[in-house]
This record gives C-alpha cells, structure tokens and sequence, in this order.
C-alpha cells in the first residue's frame, strides 16, 4: 500500500513514526511483527497495569474514556464478579492494546493523508506523541469523584 517492497518486507505506514512519539522504538518493531505475523495480538504492560491511563496518554481519547467511565462504574459496585470481570479487562488490554493502537494510528494516518496542507501538518502536530496532561487530570478527578463518593456514605 505504501509502494512495492521487496517479497518478506513489512512496511509500516510511513506516517506512524510521525505519530507515536516517545517510545517509537518500542512500537514501530511490535507494529512491523504483528503485520509480519498477521497477527493482532502481543503484549504491553502498560495497558495491562492501567488501561485506561495508557490509552489516554498515547491520544486514543474515546477508548480511554470509555474505559475510564467503565473502570470507575466497576469500582463503585465493588463486587467480586465485577474485579474478576476488570482483571479481564486489563489482560485482554494487555493482550490487544497494542494492536489496537496501531490500528488507532493507522486510521488516523489515513485521515491525515486526505487533508490538504496546511491542515495536514496541523491535523499531525495536534494528534502526534502523548498526552500526559490528561492523564494527570483523570487522576485528580478520579479522586474528587472518589471523595465525593465516600462522602454520600457518610
């Protein structure tokens, strides 16, 4: 899709480096193997340890909201079926986040390659690397919410 390459040579969409950020040399190799392997699956410790976080920080905004609403709705009931049902989440993230954030990027590559310039480069500058101040923010409103919470108990 990129160009002829020679037969074995698995190209990563020449946008992706642009896009990662930190930690490129970790992703683009685990994105090269799962395209090499055709698979959807490996592993990352950061989206098994706090999905939500990880998603956020690496810009994929609506799934780590998402998992942030579902991760604090769990919280809240509390019950042992509920924890067992979030550990599964959490391997599952492990197992597939990687994949899926491939797969985040490539759509928007995808996107960027429509945009005439100068929204191109704008669209790239805004949605390249990572968000940290976002994730400092969920943490602080987690624990509002938290206090809020333990606070209707009392």
């Amino acid at each position: 899709a990129y160009g002829a390459q020679p037969y074995g040579t698995v190209v990563v969409d020449p946008i992706l480096p642009q896009l990662v950020g930190p930690k490129a040399e970790y992703y683009l190799p685990k994105f090269r193997q799962l395209k090499a392997q055709g698979k959807n699956t490996s592993w990352n410790w950061a989206a098994f340890l706090v999905p939500s976080y990880w998603m956020l920080y690496r810009k994929m905004y609506l799934y780590g909201a998402i998992t942030a609403v579902i991760e604090i709705l769990c919280s809240a009931i509390g019950s042992l079926l509920v924890l067992l049902l979030m550990l599964g989440g959490c391997v599952a993230m492990g197992i597939f986040g990687n994949f899926i954030y491939m797969k985040d990027l490539e759509g928007k590559a995808e996107e960027a390659r429509t945009m005439p310039e100068p929204y191109r480069t704008q669209f790239l500058m805004t949605n390249r690397g990572v968000n940290s101040s976002v994730v400092v923010l969920t943490v602080v409103g987690r624990i509002v919410f938290t206090v809020f919470l333990l606070a209707l108990q009392m």
